[in-house]
């Protein structure tokens, strides 16, 4: 709420929310045109004629116009609307009132290559594998993209260097068994697009293993064929003291027969 209004004003600004959950992405551009994407547009129209506005197929916006971006610092102070003229300078400045924000909502940035969208069709269809499954069950709500976006920072914190304990990598490995359950519990078409969104992690930590011709314990439910998967086969060659030290009390490093 506070910081609302110069989200709204600053000509460098746009923001949005969105919700895969639900299908909706509302987004707030600098230009200030406010776009809504959505995979229910009735209900969207539904909801604007609610709040009495009208639709107008000849509406000229001032993006089809040439136009000027200006910061609240480009406009003199008397200028303002009357919740900044008591703001300072800082406060003002669009680079530290969007940090301040991203700090307290605890937002980081995504990797382009990363990007995906699942329809609400397709999380229907993760979201009743999951509550079939007795291990996952309890997650069967939750958003699976996070799930997709926690393995992908996962695999980036053992490229640099892992520092948790034996515990900590395991609860890393089991996001990868969620999305394996997915895959296989699916339909094909849902399975392969799951797949192609995490090649590149999956790429990242294929080659982040060392020792691969052992393998780490794994849950017995993980492998309803008999097969191994590849993140349980090695152990990541960049390993903090704490792994490590899990890793020799539990034998990892003696001679493998």
């Amino acid at each position: 709420e506070p910081y609302l209004p110069r989200l709204i004003h600053d000509g460098f600004v746009g923001f949005g929310l969105a919700n895969n959950r639900s299908g909706t992405e509302v987004f707030y551009s600098e230009e200030k045109v406010l776009t809504c994407f959505t995979d229910n547009h009735i209900r969207a129209m539904h909801q604007l004629h609610h709040l009495g506005i009208p639709h107008d197929e000849n509406l000229l916006f001032h993006t089809d116009l040439g136009h000027d971006h200006l910061s609240l610092l480009c406009h003199a102070r008397h200028n303002l609307p009357e919740p900044f003229t008591a703001m300072s300078t800082n406060e003002l400045e669009f680079v530290k009132f969007c940090g301040d924000l991203v700090d307290e909502l605890g937002m980081y940035m995504v990797e382009e290559t990363l990007s995906f969208f699942l329809s609400r069709k397709e999380q229907d269809q993760i979201e009743t594998c999951l509550e079939k499954d007795p291990n996952y069950s309890d997650i069967a709500a939750e958003d699976f993209g996070a799930i997709l976006l926690d393995w992908n920072d996962f695999v980036a914190e053992c490229e640099a260097g892992f520092e948790g304990d034996l515990d900590d990598y395991r609860i890393g490995l089991n996001l990868r068994d969620i999305i394996d359950r997915v895959v296989s519990g699916t339909e094909p078409e849902l399975g392969r697009k799951i797949l192609e969104i995490i090649t590149e992690p999956d790429e990242k930590f294929r080659h982040t293993l060392t020792d691969c011709r052992k393998r780490l314990d794994m849950p017995l439910e993980a492998t309803p064929n008999g097969t191994t998967p590849f993140w349980y086969q090695g152990i990541v060659s960049k390993q903090g003291a704490s792994l490590r030290r899990d890793l020799i009390r539990q034998g990892w490093f003696r001679p493998h027969v």
